[in-house]
């Protein structure tokens, strides 16, 4: 099986990047902003410089699942990407590598 590797633009690959998590900041803050209106989350304690306020009243075993289920898999990706990279060995270039 022969995959071809396509090249990115560097500009282009940083600019997407700056956009996208532009993007992904602003629907975290409009999340914050109309999603959580009732309480549902623990108030924060007085006293407390930081709180993750995202926090459930009673986690059950489904938020418990998701959030490990989440990490467990951003793992296994990353591990997977690496060996990926480290097996096709591409040669240098200009621009950015790209391609499954």
């Amino acid at each position: 099986m022969t995959e071809t590797v396509q090249n990115i633009n560097s500009s282009k690959a940083l600019k997407l990047g700056v956009a996208f998590s532009l993007i992904f900041s602003a629907f975290i803050w409009v999340a914050e902003q109309y999603l959580f209106l009732e309480q549902q989350l623990l108030p924060k304690p007085e006293g407390v410089p930081f709180w993750y306020f995202w926090q459930l009243n009673e986690p059950n075993f489904i938020t418990r699942l998701s959030a490990w289920g989440l990490y467990i898999g951003h793992q296994v990706s990353i591990w997977w990407l690496i060996y990926a990279a480290q097996k096709e060995r591409p040669q240098y270039t200009d621009g950015l590598h790209f391609g499954f």
